[in-house]
């Protein structure tokens, strides 16, 4: 993979959290009220190097967290 790949792959995931959300302006896909705001308030895309991530939970900045430590 490279740096294109990554940045297809980032689009790729923010256009998850677009649907998921109604961003994309259709319904949001995620349906009732909590998981859309889950998707809309605590879903991250993080990378490092070749490798990235999407992140739709609660504690969505602690795992970023733990992933990043990874490659300290």
């Amino acid at each position: 993979t490279n740096s294109s790949d990554v940045n297809t792959v980032k689009e790729l995931f923010q256009a998850r959290i677009d649907y998921m959300t109604g961003a994309d302006g259709g319904q949001p896909g995620a349906w009732y009220p909590g998981p859309t705001e889950m998707w809309l308030n605590s879903s991250r895309i993080v990378s490092n190097g070749n490798f990235v991530m999407l992140v739709a939970h609660t504690g969505a900045d602690a795992v970023v967290e733990q992933f990043n430590a990874l490659f300290a």
